[in-house]
């Protein structure tokens, strides 16, 4: 997941903050990184509840 936050801040920086200084393919590179990075933490946080309900600790 860490590697998924750290992709999704660079696409980020890339795509919005400073995309004037990146070529057109690279921001649209950097917005389909951003929803695969996001699907990518979402995907990873559910295999976490599910590795942890596994170990049988409780969750809010």
């Amino acid at each position: 997941m860490s590697v998924a936050v750290v992709g999704m801040l660079l696409s980020i920086y890339v795509g919005y903050t400073h995309a004037e200084q990146f070529s057109l393919w690279a921001q649209v590179a950097s917005h389909i990184a951003l929803i695969l990075c996001a699907t990518a933490i979402k995907i990873g946080y559910v295999m976490r509840c599910i590795g942890l309900n596994g170990l049988g600790v409780t969750q809010l």
